[in-house]
């Protein structure tokens, strides 16, 4: 993941060191004797040993890289170690430390007994600058660890919404949350329809009522009673002296 700039401090300290160790491979790797005041081949770049620079280049890039991509501070680590290990067999080499006297044709006279010499200022810069370079991405590796933290305690309260969201629903009838999983809700006793259950089929819409027919006063010959009578009805019985009655004309309208 890109993680954007990362600490200057810990980016600086691995570019010293780095800086250091290439340096390194240029200085004097032993002191010169009390009888042997010229030493040839004296650095580690005369041994053929460019090995140590390209050490310096990776730990410089990888170190870059680290400060701005996470998950890849261990290659920093890696390289600083290698490099380690080489100032460590360097300075172990005690044949590299004897100095013989040189020959008038340029050759080392190997007859003689050599003279160990103390080691130059090489190997001390050399492995300071391991140690800056891993403390530098010792130092990428905590910041890693504390932006993770940090972005997991913001995201915290998004995935627990998250959470609650997948857990539970809202009762379309209260309003009110319930889990997921309820078929009853238990505030307004709203019952949700299975998932996959057939709806019920809408329901016919009801015939329409027929017109209430028209009436019409009418006055029985016989009582006088007045009662209301359908227009359409011709014959009728009078409500009040149950005397059969028929309509002479037609009533159109009341």
């Amino acid at each position: 993941m890109n993680r954007g700039p990362g600490n200057p401090l810990a980016l600086g300290l691995v570019i010293v060191g780095a800086a250091a160790i290439a340096i390194a491979a240029f200085l004097p790797l032993d002191e010169p004797a009390s009888t042997l005041r010229m030493v040839q081949t004296n650095t580690l770049i005369q041994h053929g040993h460019w090995g140590i620079v390209a050490l310096a280049v990776g730990i410089a890039a990888s170190g870059f890289w680290a400060s701005q991509r996470d998950g890849k501070w261990p290659l920093t680590v890696v390289l600083c170690l290698f490099a380690a290990a080489d100032v460590i067999l360097w300075f172990t080499d005690n044949d590299m430390r004897t100095l013989y006297p040189v020959r008038a044709d340029g050759t080392l006279d190997t007859s003689q007994p050599g003279t160990v010499t103390d080691l130059g200022i090489a190997l001390y810069v050399a492995g300071a600058g391991v140690a800056v370079a891993l403390v530098g991405t010792l130092m990428l590796r905590q910041q890693e660890r504390a932006a993770k933290a940090t972005a997991a305690e913001d995201d915290g309260p998004l995935v627990a919404a998250r959470e609650t969201a997948r857990t539970t629903k809202k009762c379309p009838d209260c309003a009110e949350t319930i889990l997921a999983d309820a078929k009853v809700c238990k505030h307004c006793g709203y019952r949700f329809t299975p998932a996959g259950a057939p709806k019920a089929p809408p329901k016919a819409a009801a015939p329409p009522k027929p017109a209430p027919a028209k009436s019409a006063k009418v006055k029985c010959h016989s009582c006088q009673h007045v009662q209301m009578v359908p227009s359409d009805q011709q014959t009728f019985v009078c409500e009040e002296c149950g005397t059969k009655l028929k309509r002479r004309t037609p009533v159109k309208g009341s």
